[in-house]
């Protein structure tokens, strides 16, 4: 929730700032609107292209190759890293010795679902926003998502085009300040603040004209006098302004605890602000095979439709290309030609090899490989083989998607947290963990995390297909491993649930009782025997005395 203040804002200060952030983006700026071009025209809105709503956006583009894979790249990262349906961020106490409290981790579990069950409810938005955010991400390396509170309750997100915002870096790198650029209607701005509105909102609404637009600026930065005695937005660590473009205004000053606004980076230089992503490194792949297509179409259109010649004193009808069409005086009296083709275009065969290796450098690089990763296997594969292939799709992924847990996914559990405690949904917090200060942390349970641990898998298992031999002549050496941990260990390694695993208390319960029902098996039909052998003793003792 965004909390008022009265105070004063050094706006000239914010301008001059936006002014030095435009400039170090102008670079990006050209590099994203290509890359848009080529792979994702719906977002080519830099630079002032497309400016106009239902404006043409796909002309330029020839070859949907890359499209198609930065798609298949999107759905790849999203299941790897936020698959939907399973609780892939686990909510902890900082301290581990707090989850032997029972309360205390019953507690979190509460919490880690209803956190869940916010998120994806179908009000918030967040997988389609979210969905939006990772495509940002891939293609031009950068991603803003706003979280917020609902208004009629629960949370929303809203991801923001990456060519309306601006980052600034702190001490340690991290995006500190955000500034998003915007333009509103005259219309939309009063809805907002009302009678609060700068001047060239109210001179609008003076002359009527409702729908003329103008420039504002959301500025998003630490509060460095920050005072937590305070309970208005002087006490939030995050200071938050509205300003007008236009008037050099000061509009609306507020605050939050956390950022709202959660920007991320793919992968960048140290040199830099903004990310760059994969959709900028298959950029010139994709403009080859633009070139290459064009060049084929235009083949095979001349290869279909030659260019034709005829002699200048001859007299001829209107030209019918079309089947069954008749064309007088295309043919002389002896049947010769009068129009011939000119031309016909080459064979496009070493181009179409060049469009191949262009095509097949986009997967790569868009990771459409980790589809392949086990297809090319054949029926019979051993278990350590599968767990390395898994091992190989999270060393694909593992090095960028660190900076997310970074700079995305702690971010956003820790604004989503606080949008939960606005809510009073944590007002029940039990008193050993109020007096650790009610710190905690997450614990990621994703595909891309299990990937991580398959290498713990294939290590054992490449283990007991060593061992094997020798446990054809002596089967103690399987004795060292404790087969009930293993077993455990895979489950979690292939992502089961814990739901349909025992205890190992209630395992221990069944194998007792399992081992009483031998035991009394046994003795049923040890009964028999035992009963005969008394018989016969019997008998020969009577036989004996008789004697």
């Amino acid at each position: 929730m965004n909390i008022p203040v009265s105070g004063s804002v050094d706006v000239d200060a914010i301008l001059q700032r936006q002014s030095r952030m435009e400039a170090d983006r102008a670079n990006f700026e050209t590099d994203w609107l290509d890359t848009a071009r080529h792979m994702l025209p719906r977002q080519a809105d830099f630079l002032g292209a497309n400016a106009t709503p239902g404006a043409k956006r796909t002309h330029r583009q020839y070859d949907g190759h890359a499209a198609d894979s930065l798609k298949k790249c999107v759905a790849v990262v999203e299941g790897f890293t936020m698959p939907r349906g399973a609780i892939y961020q686990v909510l902890q106490p900082d301290d581990d010795e707090l989850l032997k409290v029972h309360r205390v981790k019953l507690w979190f579990e509460e919490k880690t679902k209803l956190l869940f069950k916010l998120r994806y409810a179908p009000r918030s938005g967040f997988t389609n926003q979210s969905h939006e955010s990772i495509t940002s991400l891939i293609a031009f390396g950068n991603q803003g998502l706003w979280v917020d509170r609902a208004r009629n309750g629960g949370l929303f997100y809203r991801t923001e085009h990456i060519g309306q915002l601006y980052f600034d870096e702190d001490l340690e790198g991290r995006i500190d300040v955000v500034h998003k650029k915007f333009k509103w209607s005259a219309r939309k701005a009063y809805q907002k603040w009302g009678d609060a509105a700068p001047e060239c909102v109210q001179k609008a609404r003076r002359d009527r004209r409702p729908d003329a637009e103008h420039e504002y600026l959301h500025v998003l930065q630490p509060r460095h006098d920050v005072d937590p005695r305070r309970l208005d937005a002087r006490g939030m660590p995050v200071a938050s302004a509205y300003v007008s473009i236009a008037d050099k205004y000061l509009i609306e000053e507020g605050g939050f605890r956390k950022m709202p606004l959660i920007a991320s980076r793919y992968e960048k230089s140290g040199l830099e602000k903004y990310g760059r992503g994969l959709g900028q490194a298959a950029l010139p792949w994709a403009r080859a095979a633009n070139t290459l297509m064009r060049s084929i179409m235009r083949a095979e259109q001349m290869r279909a439709e030659p260019p034709l010649g005829m002699p200048d004193d001859g007299v001829l009808s209107r030209m019918q290309l079309k089947p069954n069409g008749l064309t007088t005086g295309a043919v002389n009296s002896r049947g010769e030609l009068l129009v011939k083709a000119l031309a016909t275009a080459g064979e496009t065969g070493g181009a179409m090899a060049l469009l191949e290796m262009c095509h097949n450098n986009e997967d790569a690089i868009f990771l459409v490989d980790l589809f392949e990763i086990g297809r090319e296997a054949k029926s019979h594969v051993s278990a350590a083989a599968i767990m390395e292939r898994s091992g190989e799709k999270g060393m694909l992924l593992a090095p960028t998607m660190g900076r997310q847990e970074v700079e995305f996914f702690a971010p956003l559990v820790d604004r989503e947290v606080d949008c939960m405690a606005d809510m009073g949904a944590l007002d029940d917090m039990p008193p050993e963990l109020i007096e650790a200060g009610g710190r905690f942390q997450i614990r990621y349970d994703t595909p891309l995390t299990r990937a991580m641990r398959s290498e713990e898998a294939s290590g054992f298992f490449r283990t007991v297909e060593g061992v094997a031999p020798i446990a054809q002549v002596d089967n103690s050496v399987l004795d060292v491993f404790d087969f009930e941990s293993v077993v455990r260990g895979l489950a979690d390694v292939n992502g089961v649930p814990a739901g349909w695993m025992v205890s190992r208390e209630t395992l221990a319960a069944k194998r007792q009782e399992r081992a009483t029902a031998a035991q009394s098996q046994q003795l049923l039909e040890a009964a028999p025997v035992a009963g005969k052998v008394a018989l016969d003793l019997a008998q020969a003792g009577a036989m004996a005395n008789a004697a």
